[in-house]
């Protein structure tokens, strides 16, 4: 059934609501803060349209998917938006429910999870697309926080992280969420996501079921070295300890997605250090002026006096001999 449909568009914010044709292909799917119901629109993009329910909570979670899916395309901006992200389309904040537009492809992992553990040539492009979704989050600074089977879609060519409702900025606080497990008081990290996509990998590749990374830390002993070596680590309690997904996508001599042809590293990233650098030596410099002690302004010594006396009587000498020359 095709309904109109009213949307800020997602970079057109100043222009208003627009009008934004969906053709719906099934019923309305019942989530824990949210309903969704997938759609295609004008151009067969599949895409999904999700109301906020009327719950505690159910609003601020539907912003804060706006917020960082809008995060993500201004930041990602360099290359074509990744396939592996779902994508902001639009939102209609005052629409009763409030509801959001974004693209959606395939269906989530857990529908193949009885089929594993996958042969390694369909494992494989799965885990290389998990890492460079890994990548992107941390290239933006955000922290999904529920990578995992649910929140992941594969269309049998390739992985799509969705669901950003519990997602914040890197060193936030963590959403709270009476439906979920309870989280860590700490600030979010990069590495929760990095151990819950390692969790994901280990569960492709043995088919086994672990109850956390402290399990999978203990069997990941008993797995093949290509396996042991692109997880090592991922488990460790200790987030500075947890390898970045440059780091993983290095052991899977994979290319950084987000680095621009023949630059190290990401432009945004070099000027962020080269900005965090500038900063560190001015601080190193200013300390150091600080630990100083002030001298008072001391006189020439009389050596120097007397020397610069001897080259002004020097100097007026040559003059007179010049002149008498003349």
């Amino acid at each position: 059934m095709t309904e109109r449909l009213q949307l800020i568009i997602a970079g057109h914010i100043g222009r208003g609501y627009q009008p934004y044709d969906v053709e719906f292909e099934g019923h309305r799917v019942l989530g824990t803060l949210a309903c969704a119901r997938r759609a295609h629109d004008r151009l067969n993009e599949p895409i999904v349209v999700k109301e906020a329910l009327d719950r505690a909570g159910a609003g601020e979670a539907l912003r804060r998917e706006i917020t960082m899916l809008d995060r993500l395309t201004g930041r990602l901006t360099d290359t074509r938006y990744p396939a592996q992200l779902t994508r902001l389309v639009g939102h209609n904040p005052d629409h009763a429910p409030p509801f959001l537009v974004a693209t959606c492809r395939g269906e989530p992992l857990r529908r193949w999870e009885s089929e594993l553990p996958w042969d390694p040539a369909r494992t494989g492009p799965v885990v290389d697309d998990l890492l460079r979704i890994l990548r992107y989050l941390a290239m933006t600074r955000i922290v999904h926080g529920r990578i995992g089977f649910d929140t992941l879609r594969w269309d049998g060519k390739g992985l799509q992280l969705t669901d950003f409702e519990h997602a914040t900025l890197a060193g936030g606080t963590r959403p709270a969420c009476s439906c979920c497990p309870p989280r860590p008081a700490t600030p979010a990290h990069p590495a929760d996501d990095v151990t819950a996509a390692g969790l994901v990998v280990y569960r492709l590749y043995t088919g086994e079921t672990v109850a956390g990374p402290a399990e999978a830390a203990e069997r990941l002993d008993l797995q093949d070295t290509p396996l042991r070596v692109l997880l090592e680590n991922v488990f460790s309690p200790d987030p500075r300890k947890v390898p970045e997904a440059r780091e993983l996508l290095r052991r899977r001599r994979l290319p950084d997605p987000v680095t621009r042809p023949g630059s190290a590293s990401p432009m945004p990233e070099r000027e962020a250090e080269a900005r965090r650098d500038f900063e560190r030596l001015r601080h190193e410099q200013r300390a150091f002026r600080q630990s100083m002690p002030r001298q008072p302004d001391a006189a020439p010594p009389s050596s120097f006096r007397a020397l610069l006396t001897g080259l002004l009587l020097v100097a007026a000498l040559v003059v007179v001999v010049v002149v008498a020359a003349l």
